[in-house]
């Protein structure tokens, strides 16, 4: 039931004026000020509180070792792996509707500031659409 809630709550995004929007290819990724700076090719993996276990997805995210910003949106409180950059927050929310993300988890691939690479759970591999190999 909670995961029947979770997966209605990520719908409703939707329903909220995002429309069937997404990320879109060759836009450039927002601005965010961090600790550390991300180098000029990194993972933005974006999700909220109700996307359920994400273990197997952080695990395969890593597994690209490269930098990943995690971009835990709409107001409530998710971990991240240690190995991550973390974005909480009323900027990490604002970060996500920039880029109009209507459904999370949403991967991106960022190359020198641009999205060159957008995965979203839809059937598709993370590698395949992301054209990604895992470093062992």
């Amino acid at each position: 039931m909670k995961r029947l809630f979770g997966v209605l709550g990520c719908l409703m995004l939707g329903l909220l004026g995002f429309g069937h929007a997404t990320p879109k290819l060759g836009n450039p990724a927002p601005e965010v000020k961090l600790t550390q700076p991300l180098s000029g090719r990194y993972l933005v993996a974006l999700y909220s509180h109700d996307c359920g276990d994400l273990t197997d997805l952080w695990k395969e995210v890593l597994s690209f070792k490269l930098p990943v910003l995690a971009v835990n949106a709409e107001g409530i409180p998710s971990p991240a792996p240690k190995e991550t950059l973390l974005l909480q927050g009323e900027a990490a929310t604002q970060y996500s509707r920039t880029l109009k993300v209507t459904t999370y988890p949403t991967l991106l691939l960022i190359e020198d500031g641009v999205v060159v690479g957008v995965w979203e759970p839809n059937g598709t591999s993370i590698p395949e659409r992301l054209g990604l190999q895992t470093v062992q």
